[in-house]
């Protein structure tokens, strides 16, 4: 599938591959510029959980991830909307850190 989309497509998001063989495939190939490779956190809690959400989002940058995919954990719409806000600031926070 990542061949393809490198040929066909703007970006590719997996499923249901191992880190192991996202990071082989990534590296076998040459990403074209701007190409967006999308992988998948799983559900955050970022006001409750802030480091987990930081070292999760370092690990899918280190594997190639210009983007994530995620669920939030909420009990109200205010508390999804704070839980955003929370997932924002960490998001920018991780801009250029290293795990």
């Amino acid at each position: 599938s990542l061949r393809h989309a490198v040929t066909l497509a703007d970006g590719w998001i997996p499923f249901g591959l191992s880190t192991k063989d996202i990071t082989a495939m990534l590296a076998a190939v040459e990403l074209p510029p701007a190409f967006e490779v999308v992988l998948p956190c799983g559900p955050l809690d970022p006001i409750g959980a802030p480091d987990d959400v930081r070292r999760r989002l370092l690990t899918l940058r280190e594997l190639g991830a210009t983007s994530a995919t995620c669920a939030i954990a909420a009990d109200s719409p205010s508390h999804y909307c704070e839980q955003l806000g929370a997932l924002h600031a960490l998001s920018e926070a991780t801009e250029g850190e290293t795990p």
